[in-house]
């Protein structure tokens, strides 16, 4: 079977390149994993929310998936307190109504619902999206790549775009090294309904022990991305979600006044990877399988959407002049455009949750 294009990972970031090259008139297959995303809309208390900034919701825009306004909040104000030298110290709030657009920075919108969204979309494009499929080898040729499938496909394709995450198999066969470290730090992800109004305001605490984030949900809800020490993280998983309260109650200092309702708890354990690339050799990495870190100013997916945007760009402009679309031209100018900023993100986000400690 050939394709124009091979995206090995069904995430959002896999889900949002397929759809980007879909658009740009390309023939896509995603391999997905996963099963086929849930349509049901998310229970408020999901947890599992993604903060969008506004350069990701336009390019959302652009591919035809952000029909989300009525299940995410708007993030209208951004405030940083520091509590790095002891006690709470008051840091700056920025407002996005004070920015030339009008604001808002952004939408904080449940994971689930935009994996859907993007999947209805990717069906639109008549992108072949196979779920609960894996690639069993990958075999990376002078002209195209061939992929032996799970489900017994062999499939061809001059460009393959790896989107599975921190430890891509895509990347290896790429022969793309990479650097993976950590932090003594699990993050805890969960929603939580509380008795005040947070006005679309999202609060970042700056903690030694790791930041706290709190994302503005809609209604008297906020999605919290919590992150301590592995030692203090066990401790915190002996209690039920109910006692959990009281020792997030104490570190928020009131800012969304009485916690009510806790959601399901999701762990992960804190670290950073880097990509000696982003492409080489027929295969362009988005998302984590080129970069990830720290939890810390939602960086890690708006940086993998615009992988994707540029991605995007560059092969649709080489499939319009009759190019090679996964040739060097286009892997090359590729990692020319992202590399840079990827090397500065993470670099900024892992020497600022160094800094805190």
């Amino acid at each position: 079977m050939d394709r124009e294009i091979l995206v090995v990972g069904g995430g959002v970031t896999g889900l949002a390149a397929s759809v980007a090259l879909a658009q740009a008139g390309l023939t896509v297959t995603c391999v997905d994993p996963g099963p086929a995303p849930d349509k049901a809309k998310t229970d408020q208390l999901d947890g599992r929310t993604t903060a969008l900034f506004e350069p990701s919701l336009r390019a959302l825009r652009s591919w035809g998936a952000w029909p989300l306004d009525d299940q995410s909040a708007a993030l209208w104000r951004m405030r940083i307190v520091d509590e790095t030298c002891g006690g709470v110290a008051h840091g700056a709030t920025f407002d996005s109504r004070e920015l030339r657009s009008g604001g808002p920075f952004g939408h904080n919108v449940p994971t689930p619902a935009l994996k859907a969204a993007l999947a209805a979309r990717a069906r639109a494009l008549t992108v072949d999206h196979r779920t609960r499929t894996e690639v069993a080898r990958l075999t990376l040729g002078q002209e195209a790549a061939e992929a032996d499938l799970t489900d017994g496909t062999c499939l061809r394709a001059p460009l393959v775009v790896g989107a599975d995450g921190r430890g891509s198999s895509t990347r290896q066969s790429a022969g793309i090294p990479s650097r993976t470290w950590s932090y003594g730090q699990t993050a805890m992800a969960f929603a939580v309904g509380h008795g005040a109004e947070h006005e679309g305001t999202s609060t970042e605490f700056h903690r030694r022990a790791g930041p706290l984030v709190t994302v503005p949900l809609p209604g008297r809800a906020s999605s919290i991305v919590w992150v301590e020490r592995d030692a203090t993280v066990a401790q915190l998983g002996a209690l039920d979600r109910r006692a959990l309260r009281h020792p997030l109650a104490r570190r928020l200092h009131g800012v969304l006044g009485q916690v009510h309702e806790i959601g399901p708890v999701w762990r992960y354990p804190v670290s950073s990877v880097l990509a000696a690339t982003c492409a080489r050799r027929r295969v362009a990495l988005v998302g984590e399988a080129a970069h990830g870190m720290p939890p810390v100013g939602a960086q890690g997916l708006n940086l993998g959407l615009t992988d994707v945007a540029v991605l995007a760009e560059l092969v649709g402009g080489a499939k319009k002049g009759g190019a090679d679309i996964g040739g060097p031209a286009v892997i090359d100018a590729y990692a020319a455009r992202r590399q840079p900023d990827i090397l500065a993100r993470v670099a900024g986000v892992d020497a600022l949750n160094q800094a805190v400690r």
